[in-house]
């Protein structure tokens, strides 16, 4: 539904609004208004909580690397990352929602798969880490979205615009 300002249009030939129209339009101005300040709210914390996590996932990479370099195994660090992972969200995810239940029979090979994608991808990133620095490393993960956008082209599983091409 367009905004009142944008349904009435001005014109030369037009005749000034009804009262009745002019009411109508106050009232949606005001809850167009309402709508506006819960709409930006929502995008302010959207905002905040993706630069929170910009910086918790910055801090990983300097906390990894320094881990690492100070003799640190990747596969170490990567357990006691994953290990307390699972009990931080655990435990954020059973105050917010009860308890987790298992996924359904059907997509628990997925599951293990993803999981098993996952520990090979924070492996291969802490061993990357170790032999280079938290700039690299973070200069790698820039090409993530592009990489997973042909990835999933590739497969078929999404397809792939001209624009997102040229954006990648």
């Amino acid at each position: 539904r367009l905004p009142s300002d944008l349904r009435r249009v001005p014109s030369r030939l037009s005749s000034p609004p009804s009262p009745l129209l002019a009411a109508s339009d106050s009232a949606d101005a005001g809850a167009e208004a309402s709508s506006s300040r819960a709409a930006s709210s929502s995008t302010a914390k959207a905002h905040g909580a993706l630069l929170v996590a910009a910086l918790i996932y910055s801090g990983h990479n300097i906390l990894a690397a320094r881990c690492l370099r100070e003799g640190v195994s990747p596969i170490g660090f990567s357990v006691l990352r994953e290990l307390a992972s699972i009990a931080l969200l655990y435990g954020w995810a059973a105050a917010l929602e009860g308890p987790p239940s298992l996924p359904l029979r059907a997509h628990r090979a997925r599951f293990a798969l993803l999981g098993a994608l996952l520990a090979a991808f924070q492996l291969c990133f802490a061993v990357g880490i170790a032999l280079t620095d938290a700039t690299t490393a973070a200069l790698f993960q820039c090409i993530e979205p592009s990489t997973a956008a042909v990835l999933a082209a590739t497969l078929g599983i999404e397809p792939l615009s001209a624009a997102e091409v040229l954006s990648a």
